[in-house]
């Protein structure tokens, strides 16, 4: 009997591991700017119905927020926002205004910037530049960015780095 109970146990576990991988195959990690001061709010739904918290980065303590976009619609992101070191997060939505910020990995040295979001869309190329991006959209695991005014392309996912302590390089 107990066999049996802990092979269910094992078998739906299992399943829920499974089925969360499914559901967050297409999540990027980003961060709010380290250049933005005021607080980000969250709201319960993406109509801004109720807000939820107001968080900013705790720079006294080095205590960034970090910010898993998990879905995009009504001009806002569905979201997880955690503190890196006290790691206390919270889950709904924010303004696509945001300051939001990604770094790109370049392992190669040239960052490479798609014109849409599909792997066989034109692909553009640029130097490896270690500052931020600002994340302008977001679309089933990609990033569209830009620097300053300029909009640079869409980044895939392996290309993004959504950690604020390093470039990942």
């Amino acid at each position: 009997m107990k066999a049996k109970i802990a092979l269910v146990f094992v078998l739906l576990s299992i399943g829920l591991l499974l089925s969360f991988k499914s559901i967050t195959q297409h999540d990027c990690m980003v961060f709010l700017s380290l250049a933005a001061k005021e607080k980000i709010k969250v709201y319960s739904d993406a109509l801004k119905s109720k807000e939820i918290a107001s968080l900013g980065h705790h720079f006294a303590s080095e205590d960034y927020l970090m910010i898993t976009i998990l879905d995009s619609k009504n001009n806002c992101y569905q979201v997880e926002v955690a503190y890196a070191i006290a790691g206390k997060s919270i889950r709904g939505w924010i303004s696509h205004t945001e300051k939001l910020a990604v770094y790109a990995k370049a392992s190669n040295k040239k960052i490479r910037f798609y014109q849409s979001f599909e792997r066989n869309s034109k692909v553009t190329t640029a130097a490896y530049n270690p500052n931020e991006l600002k994340v302008l959209a977001y679309h089933k695991g990609w990033l569209k960015v830009g620097e300053g005014k300029t909009v640079l392309g869409w980044l895939p996912m392996e290309e993004q780095c959504g950690n604020p302590y390093t470039t990942c390089n």
